[in-house]
């Protein structure tokens, strides 16, 4: 039960961070604003700060980590491949990405929310 609560929850949430900012981007394009390379950056520095602070808040979960990176990497392919190009969008992408992964690495089981908490399925007590 608590892998798939876990793993339902976890890439939902993390697939959000990401769609979140890609939404606004695609909400500014429609209307004819487009960000530069440095702040389009920064909006994927910022999903990097949201996906290390989720993994600190939830003791580095594998699913929400997964999400992001797997989200950031389309971000990355999608710089190169697609338009708008921007080699420095996708670099700063795929950095983030290994920096959310590691995070989560760095946090998993570490935490006292990886053992107990909202996404781990067990209370403070440590009874389901």
């Amino acid at each position: 039960m608590t892998v798939a609560v876990d793993g339902t929850f976890g890439l939902y949430l993390g697939w959000v961070a990401v769609a979140t900012c890609a939404n606004v981007a695609a909400a500014l394009a429609s209307d004819d604003i487009t960000l530069s390379t440095v702040p389009s950056a920064l909006v994927v520095v910022l999903v990097a700060a949201a996906g290390v602070g989720m993994s600190w808040a939830f003791g580095g979960r594998w699913a929400v980590a997964a999400a992001i990176a797997w989200g950031l990497g389309w971000l990355a392919y999608g710089r190169v491949a697609e338009e708008p190009d921007s080699t420095t969008v996708a670099v700063v992408a795929t950095v983030v990405a290994v920096v959310v992964v590691l995070a989560a690495v760095a946090l998993h089981r570490r935490s006292p929310a990886a053992s107990s908490g909202p996404l781990s399925g067990t209370s403070a007590a440590g009874t389901r």
